[in-house]
């Protein structure tokens, strides 16, 4: 299994208390999940039984409710565009952050060798520019940074850096070449109103396609979250290009193949291109 990365924009409506509970038949899901994986996969990359795999779930799951919490009371002042740009680097005021995951022991080539690196279970909040794009410990781990004009590191048919709209710079990139059950996620919470209703953002990938399925393989999501219930979302608004759904797997026809050097196989990527999310229908609820 590879990084799954995050997008998550949380619309809040008031201020009640989020549920810290697991949502109905959460044991079943985690099981298909994990019956999903390949044996091999179980054996050599997952390292865990079923009974493992599901109680570091509860943990994530319930890191996750808790983050939503941390972030309900925080909110945009004026707009989804606030610091949007990131022209002027990351501003923790408009944006929240998360990382996590579980990983295990796996063999990695960190320039140009192979070496062992012992990853942990280890969640963090707001940790941004700061660790090795390489493998390293989760902690270690860079996980949300910000980004100037160049190629990838792995994908030199793309620029880390869109040039929309026109005198744009920066980017942010989520995420790693850490393998195994993480993720990256950013956050930013508003009310919508009349004059910020219209969301529009580019994004591109570069991902490893495991083939694993559509739960675990790498993938880019926007998720539009009611903050008091994060059950209730409004992702049926966000439509990632091709087959009008808020998420886009590392095996969905839009990426193309990348040959990528040494040690890197099934390099999958997707270049840069612009979604417009039509928020009006939550106006004043």
């Amino acid at each position: 299994m590879k990084k799954v990365h995050f997008l998550i924009l949380i619309v809040i409506f008031s201020a009640k208390c989020i549920s810290q509970e697991l949502p109905p038949n959460f044991e079943d899901t985690i099981r298909n999940e994990y019956n999903s994986f390949s044996q091999e996969v179980i054996d050599n990359e997952l390292k865990q039984n079923f009974e493992e795999y599901l109680a570091l779930r509860k943990v994530a799951y319930l890191n996750k409710q808790q983050f939503y919490q941390s972030i309900a009371s925080s909110r945009s002042v004026n707009n989804l565009c606030d610091n949007g740009t990131f022209e002027s680097g990351i501003n923790p005021s408009e944006w929240n952050f998360e990382w996590g995951g579980n990983q295990g022991t796996r063999g990695h080539w960190v320039s140009g060798v192979w070496t062992v690196i012992n990853y942990t279970s280890s969640i963090g909040l707001n940790l941004m520019n700061i660790g090795s794009f390489e493998p390293a410990d989760h902690p270690n781990s860079v996980h949300h940074q910000v980004q100037t004009s160049g190629l990838d590191n792995i994908v030199t048919a793309i620029n880390k850096v869109w040039n929309y709209p026109t005198g744009n710079t920066k980017s942010v990139r989520l995420g790693n070449l850490g393998v195994s059950n993480g993720y990256e996620s950013m956050a930013k919470v508003v009310n919508i109103t009349p004059s910020n209703s219209i969301l529009s953002f580019s994004y591109a990938m570069v991902v490893q396609n495991p083939g694993h399925g559509t739960n675990t393989d790498p993938s880019f999501r926007v998720n539009i979250i009611d903050a008091n219930n994060p059950l209730i979302n409004y992702n049926n608004l966000v439509s990632l290009g091709g087959s009008g759904i808020n998420y886009i797997t590392s095996s969905h026809p839009l990426l193309k193949t990348f040959n990528a050097p040494k040690p890197y196989y099934n390099v999958q990527y997707k270049n840069w291109s612009c979604v417009v999310v039509d928020l009006s229908s939550l106006i004043g609820k």
